[in-house]
Order: C-alpha cells, then structure tokens, then sequence
C-alpha cells in the first residue's frame, strides 16, 4: 500500500508519467460536497457564496491534511481526498465538523455551511493526470456514489469502511456511533448496495430550524433575537430582557412578538 503523502515523502517532487501508474492495495477516499449550495449561489449571490466556498476548502484542507489525509481535487463546491485508513478519515470528519460549526456560529443562517461526507475504502491506481497526482479506479466511484446518499450534517459510509473494527473503535468514542443502515441503488454501480448512514448535531441545527418567514419581514430592523419557547400562562416574555429595550423583537416558531404566554429564552 502506497498513499499519496508517503510517495511525496519518498520520491519529492519526482512524478508519474502520464502513461505510469502505481498500483494501491487500499485506500479510504472521501468525498464530501455543501449541502444546499445551488440555494446558497441563489440566496446570496455568487461572489459572496464562492468566497464563502473558498473558505470552506482552507478549513478542509487544513483539517485533512492534519490528519494525515491528501486532497486531491475539487470540483464544485466538492472535495476529493485520501487517507491511509477510515480511522483517520473519520478523525478528520468529525474535526472538519466541529470547526465548521464554529465558523457558522459568526455568519448569518444564509452563509452557513453544511457538508456532507462519504467514505468508501478499496484499491486504486494512481496516476498523474494534468500535473496533477489522483486516484482512478473501482473504489472512487462508489466513494462519490455513497456520499450522494448523505444529507446536510450527515456522513454515510460502505460496508468496506463500516465493518473495519477500528473504524468502529472509533466510532464508539465519538459522536457519529449511531448508524442506521440503508440498502441503496448507487448510480452507475450494479447490484443494491448497504449504506450505513448517522448524523452528528451541530450547534446551529435548533437555530437552523426557527427562521423568520416573509411575513415577518417588517421586524427585521429590530433587534431579532431568535428563541425558543416553553408554555407559562400570564408570564411577559419583555420582563425577562429588561435591558433590550422596547425595539427587541421575540419572535417564536408559533407566536407572534406580542405573545404573553410563553417565556422565550435566547440560544
């Protein structure tokens, strides 16, 4: 077995010919893309939602790459990487995760970034394609088609990675443990295939889901503080905020500002 990173490491800057290649016994690749990108492009418009794209490959590249991990192409808003095993591939989702979490804590809910991950594991050529060194072979298509089942927030896996009792290992002392299982028709591949599949929650996903409407457009020059709410009769949600000020709007999933019934609490 011959990763990316260890022939850099033995043989520099020397490269492949376009017509050489190297056999690999094994490989983990991992596919990853943004969920929701073509709305982001709509919503925000291009030159926003590319930079905002572009700050997305730094995070990944920097996060694989610590994790001893290659990226090897994008395409899109889509990542193509390699790692030596589904322990380091999954080691470096999960801090992937948790610094793209913390990049949507200081932008608006419009800019926030949500992946999707997929990883398959077999063998590979690599080869050098353009000046650039890649992997081609029966294991990367199944890695894209696998990733293509997963939604925002999620990660699916083939039976190759799922079953590695270290890939497991991992698992249990993380927050991707939770599996469920799906038999899935992958494009271009013969046969139905399983897919495990789990979500990890993120910090923005309860204020991802309480969102102002259209109609709640004229209170977006107050200060909005997005809430949630638990049911207490007689109870003023404005004597909770005294120092907000009469322009502060309380705005829930299912009330209107004005609602004394509840008592609404910033997240």
């Amino acid at each position: 077995m011959l990763h990316y990173p260890i022939y850099q490491r033995l043989f520099g800057d020397q490269v492949l010919s376009a017509r050489e290649r190297l056999q690999i016994s094994s490989v983990t690749v991992v596919f990853t893309d943004i969920a929701g990108s073509t709305r982001m492009y709509e919503e925000i418009g291009d030159p926003l939602a590319y930079n905002l794209v572009r700050d997305h490959f730094e995070i990944i590249q920097r996060v694989f790459e610590s994790h001893g991990g290659r990226l090897l192409k994008t395409v899109g808003d889509a990542v193509m990487a390699s790692f030596l095993s589904n322990r380091d591939a999954l080691r470096a989702a999960d801090e992937a995760h948790h610094q793209l979490d913390d990049f949507n804590q200081h932008v608006p809910v419009e800019h926030q970034i949500r992946l999707r991950f997929g990883m398959h594991r077999g063998p590979a050529i690599l080869v050098n394609l353009n000046g650039q060194m890649d992997y081609f072979g029966r294991t990367v298509n199944p890695a894209a088609r696998v990733q293509s089942v997963a939604r925002g927030d999620e990660l699916s896996v083939s039976e190759e990675v799922y079953q590695d009792p270290d890939f497991q290992a991992e698992c249990r002392s993380s927050a991707w443990s939770d599996f469920r299982k799906s038999v899935e028709d992958l494009k271009g591949i013969s046969g139905r295939h399983r897919v495990y599949i789990t979500q990890r929650q993120s910090k923005n996903s309860e204020r991802n889901r309480i969102n102002l409407s259209a109609s709640d457009q004229p209170y977006r020059s107050a200060t909005v503080w997005y809430v949630l709410c638990r049911r207490r009769a007689g109870t003023n949600p404005a004597a909770h905020f005294p120092d907000r000020g009469a322009e502060t709007a309380f705005v829930s999933p299912t009330r209107s500002r004005q609602d004394n019934s509840r008592v609404c609490l910033p997240i």
